[in-house]
């Protein structure tokens, strides 16, 4: 088990991102299409990113990269693309209350994907954990509105 937890601050920004992206997401997808509200953040994404890689002078990395690792971010990339835009018409159609903790499914495949693909360990806690998610999920999802 890894005993160092320095990662926990970045993974609990990256959830009140992702809360605070389904939620202005919703509120911006009032008059238009999922399509185009991918379109219009895509943009954002990508001058952010570069205004990253110029801040930190990591520009040259990019050269680095390895034909697999390159591979593999690009599919990531299509993956992250196909992902939102069905995030974004479900959260176009439904509740974020509800639409979000389905989403957060991802968090349980996640699991089963580093055990099956990456030969990831996982302890009983991570089990049990997952399947309390799973479950989560699936009673917010069946409840009535």
């Amino acid at each position: 088990m890894n005993s160092n937890y320095v990662w926990i601050p970045w993974a609990l920004g990256a959830a009140i991102g992702g809360a605070v992206l389904a939620t202005l997401t919703k509120v911006g997808l009032k008059n238009v299409g999922p399509d185009v509200g991918l379109a219009v953040q895509a943009v954002a994404v990508l001058v952010i990113s570069c205004a990253t890689l110029a801040a930190n002078g990591h520009w040259k990395q990019l050269a680095d990269l390895d034909r697999q690792s390159c591979a593999c971010l690009l599919l990531a990339g299509a993956v992250t693309s196909a992902s939102y835009l069905l995030l974004f018409h479900a959260v176009k159609l439904g509740n974020v209350s509800q639409v979000v903790p389905v989403d957060r499914l991802s968090l349980v495949f996640a699991i089963v994907l580093g055990v099956v693909i990456l030969k990831e360990r996982v302890e009983t806690a991570t089990i049990v954990g997952g399947t309390l998610m799973a479950a989560g999920a699936i009673v917010i999802c069946l409840a009535k509105r």
